[in-house]
């Protein structure tokens, strides 16, 4: 399940935190995972945390949850959580609001008109029919006990499942899935926020050998130097991408950069 938020009610993943992943034979290309929320709750007109240095939400959208046997329709005006409505029940004036649609994880996807709603979710769930058909053609008999007596055999099955994997996904993506845009200065923004994190906590013991506070602070300062020198307009390129001078100031941005570069 992971973590989450609530917005009206129901839960949600798009208010997403990095966590910084020390990469320990290489720390200088470590990374950041997200955990999907922190367990808050926004309801009608409640201010919303629409802009971060790692995601940038406009004043008004849609979030739309397709899986399975959701519906659900978030619906954000002026800066605020409206309501929440079935796709159904959606209106054109709502969807000619809205500036951008996401999904339930915060990725944009492509509606463009009212009836795409029930097309995407249709393709969603015939994808995993899809998949699940595929499996059962490469495993008929399922896999488990095929592991235990003949792993060479599995691995050569598998390797066939995954392809068939990947084009039905290739369909799927081509329809309803949009290019990445500001990957990298969203990637390079998360950092900042784990280097200000893992920076606070240099000092603590060590959790065992899983977590080393100090390492993680060397690692993260590491990756973003590294990334400087080889994109030397990414904090540029960040800062026109955020477009919030206040929002800027608030990260204290200019003086990591200059702590980082030290």
């Amino acid at each position: 399940m992971g973590m989450y938020d609530y917005l009206g009610g129901e839960q949600i993943k798009i208010f997403y935190h990095p966590i910084f992943n020390r990469n320990e034979e290489n720390p200088e290309q470590s990374s950041c995972w997200y955990s999907m929320g922190r367990l808050e709750s926004y309801d009608k007109d409640d201010n919303l945390p629409l802009k971060t240095l790692w995601y940038q939400y406009p004043q008004n959208f849609l979030v739309y949850d397709y899986r399975f046997e959701f519906t659900d329709v978030w619906i954000i005006n002026n800066g605020k959580f409206d309501r929440l409505v079935s796709f159904d029940k959606l209106t054109e004036e709502d969807l000619h609001q809205a500036e951008e649609i996401y999904d339930y994880h915060g990725t944009p996807i492509p509606i463009k008109q009212l009836s795409d709603f029930q097309q995407m979710k249709e393709d969603f769930n015939g994808r995993f029919e899809e998949i699940n058909k595929a499996q059962k053609e490469v495993f008929p008999n399922g896999f488990r006990e095929l592991i235990k007596e003949n792993m060479e055999e599995y691995v050569r099955l598998r390797a066939i499942l995954d392809e068939k994997y990947e084009k039905i996904d290739e369909k799927y993506k081509k329809r309803w899935v949009f290019e990445e845009k500001d990957e990298e200065e969203a990637n390079f923004g998360a950092l900042l926020e784990c280097y200000t994190f893992t920076r606070s906590r240099r000092d603590e013991e060590p959790l065992k050998d899983i977590i080393i506070p100090s390492e993680d602070f060397k690692a993260c300062k590491l990756t973003l130097h590294r990334i400087m020198k080889e994109t030397p307009d990414i904090v540029e390129r960040l800062k026109t991408w955020v477009n919030d001078e206040s929002l800027w100031n608030d990260y204290r941005v200019e003086e990591l950069i200059k702590e980082i570069n030290k």
